[in-house]
């Protein structure tokens, strides 16, 4: 691959772009920022460093064949995290070895049940902007969070039976539907104003809070068995 940048920041995190220049000027007008941040030759001199490297952030990166170098990472570091910002990749069949999975903004990467086997959460900082498919029946996710969404969220949860926490921020959604989610502990949504409908399969027992969605009552009527 041409132009390979790696950098490090927030001391643990290794970053790979193909553009460094552009990774600074975002990160000046953006909420994710990479202060003290080290520009690297090669990754490799992190290994002979005795470096710790326990998150992995993709910023700026376009690349159609990128397998051996997430694999070569992954062999060699114990990642948290993988995050994706203004990235557009093709994970092929690739399983990503982290539990976390971060998708920022300007994101254009499909997620297969190979890619999210081991994935115990993912968070999505700016749904409206992903540009991807992800598949069907990801039973190995627990926690789901959403932030900037316009109403993508209502077919985007279905991909994940089996979560047991949902946090929402800033949508356009109108109706949750919570259905065949047995597993499910905790409902949070913020923000969220044009929320009119929420409903469940069958009565749960799990905390629910809501915050500034000024049209439907906590708890709402059909969902007076829940505890807040």
């Amino acid at each position: 691959m041409d132009n390979i940048e790696y950098y490090t920041f927030d001391r643990d995190t290794l970053g790979v772009t193909n553009n460094f220049n552009k990774v600074i000027e975002q990160s000046e007008n953006s909420f994710i920022s990479i202060d003290r941040y080290e520009k690297i030759s090669d990754i490799k001199d992190l290994e002979i460093q005795e470096r710790t490297i326990n998150n992995l952030s993709f910023r700026n990166f376009h690349s159609e064949n990128c397998l051996e170098l997430i694999k070569y990472i992954q062999n060699k570091f114990d990642l948290n995290i993988i995050a994706f910002n203004h990235t557009k990749l093709n994970l092929y069949d690739i399983k990503l070895k982290t539990k976390q999975i971060v998708v920022n903004e300007n994101v254009s990467i499909n997620f297969n049940n190979i890619n999210l086997e081991s994935i115990e959460e993912i968070t999505f900082t700016d749904l409206k902007s992903y540009d991807g498919e992800i598949s069907d029946n990801n039973v190995s996710l627990k926690k789901l969070m959403v932030w900037h969404d316009r109403k993508a969220i209502s077919k985007l949860i279905y991909k994940f039976p089996s979560i047991q926490y949902f946090f929402l921020t800033k949508s356009s959604v109108e109706e949750l539907l919570f259905s065949k989610f047995n597993f499910l502990e905790l409902v949070e949504l913020n923000y969220c104003s044009k929320l009119k409908n929420i409903e469940f399969e069958k009565k749960p027992t799990v905390k629910f809070s809501l915050h500034k969605c000024p049209m439907i009552s906590l708890p709402p009527k059909e969902l007076n068995s829940l505890s807040v």
